[in-house]
């Protein structure tokens, strides 16, 4: 085996700049980025659980892999009371656009899961459509979104609101 023999590695580099290294030192220089070195596919796998996580943190979500635990109907029914007087009330803490839209997007869910009617869609002497479902799905996710990219920052909520949300005519009264 050649022992002795230089090897260029910074072709590019000024003469004074370049290192040698022996085949020996190239070896255990390469054996040494292999120890230290990942594959692609775990590096790759590794990256999808970090953004999974980073979901789950901004979610509010627990970091398991468990299923959610069940609520009962009680444990639901105690938190929407909790939602409603925070959101209704005239003693209520002040909240902020986003606060206030996360507290509704979680009564409008813990109505859904109760089997009630949506709360995003129109009440009164008005018969619901399947449009006006769709819609208030919609409504519901577009929001979500907004929190979502607002990512805790009310500022930023309320510019992503005000850019997003527009008015719209009221359907004729029957």
């Amino acid at each position: 085996m050649i022992k002795n023999v230089e090897l260029d590695l910074q072709l590019f580099a000024d003469e004074e700049e370049k290192t040698k290294m022996t085949v020996d030192e190239y070896l255990e220089a390469v054996n040494e980025l292999k120890a230290n070195s990942v594959s692609k596919a775990d590096y790759e796998q590794l990256l999808e659980e970090k953004k999974k996580l980073t979901r789950q943190v901004l979610n509010s979500s627990p970091a398991t892999d468990e299923e959610p635990v069940a609520r009962t109907r009680e444990e639901i029914e105690k938190e929407n009371r909790n939602l409603r007087n925070e959101l209704y009330l005239t003693d209520a803490p002040e909240l902020t656009n986003l606060e206030y839209v996360e507290k509704t997007l979680k009564l409008r869910d813990n109505i859904l899961e109760l089997g009630g009617e949506d709360p995003f869609l129109p009440n009164g002497d008005y018969t619901v459509t399947e449009d006006d479902r769709v819609k208030a799905t919609r409504t519901a996710e577009g929001l979500k979104a907004m929190v979502e990219e607002a990512e805790g920052n009310p500022t930023k909520f309320r510019m992503l609101y005000e850019e997003r949300v527009r008015d719209t005519k009221l359907p004729p009264r029957k």
